[in-house]
C-alpha cells in the first residue's frame, strides 16, 4: 500500500518539513515514480542543503535509472556542502558519499 497520499497530507500542514520530503522523495523511488522522486529530492536539498542522506539517495537513484553523470554532480555538490559543516551527522554522511563516489569512479 502506498504511503504517498498520507504524505503528502501531511507535508500540505507542514511545508518543507525535512523528514517528510525525504520520506516522500524515498516513497516515490520505491514505487519507480522517478520524476516525483526527483522533483521531492530536489525541493529537500533547496530547503535542506544540509540534508546528506538527500544527496546520497537522490544520486543513486539518478545512477539507477542511467543518469550516471548528474548523480555524480549531485553526490559532489553533496560533499561541497557538507564538508562545510562539522557535525557528525555532517561528517558521517559526506564519507558515505565520498565512498559512493570512490565505487562508481568507472562510470566517468
Amino acid at each position: 500500500m502506498s504511503r504517498i497520499p498520507a504524505l503528502q497530507a501531511y507535508l500540505q500542514k507542514r511545508p518543507g518539513d525535512r523528514f517528510t520530503l525525504y520520506s516522500l522523495a524515498l516513497e516515490h523511488r520505491r514505487e519507480a515514480s522517478f520524476g516525483s522522486a526527483e522533483q521531492c529530492f530536489r525541493e529537500l536539498l533547496k530547503a535542506h542543503p544540509d540534508s546528506g542522506a538527500g544527496y546520497l539517495q537522490f544520486g543513486e537513484m539518478l545512477l539507477e535509472i542511467g543518469r550516471s553523470a548528474e548523480g555524480l554532480g549531485v553526490w559532489r555538490a553533496g560533499v561541497e556542502q557538507l564538508s562545510r559543516l562539522s557535525s557528525p551527522e555532517a561528517r558521517r554522511s559526506l564519507m558515505e558519499i565520498q565512498a559512493a563516489i570512490e565505487s562508481a569512479a568507472d562510470l566517468e
